[in-house]
């Protein structure tokens, strides 16, 4: 499940009752993506939550607390769904970007 539009805790458990009702079993959350950084990390918190306010399409952001996160798991758990967490490295980078308080990189295309 891509998290370029993040969806708040509700909306996932929701997924996951439906999941259980059609027999599915395994759950991945994409964390990481241009549009935000989705899962809460303690030491770098201000960047997590600056770096989490946009979705695409301008919807509000959001990202998931350790309690949130925690909640999710307990969630699946009940429904004997497991949850596979994604964070690319390298992969899509300005959320990282954003998060580390680097400026972007100017990209240049070489000329054909």
């Amino acid at each position: 499940m891509s998290l370029a539009i993040f969806f708040g805790v509700p909306t996932i458990v929701r997924v996951m009752d439906a999941m259980s009702e059609l027999g599915l079993n395994i759950l991945h959350l994409h964390l990481s993506d241009d549009q935000g950084w989705r899962i809460e990390i303690p030491q770098f918190l201000s960047s997590s939550r600056r770096s989490s306010d946009c979705a695409v399409g301008g919807e509000e952001g959001g990202y998931y607390s350790l309690e949130d996160y925690q909640t999710l798991v307990e969630e699946a758990r009940s429904r004997m769904i497991a949850i596979i967490p994604e964070i690319d490295i390298p992969g899509t980078s300005m959320q990282r970007f954003t998060l580390l308080k680097v400026s972007t990189p100017t990209v240049y295309a070489p000329a054909l």
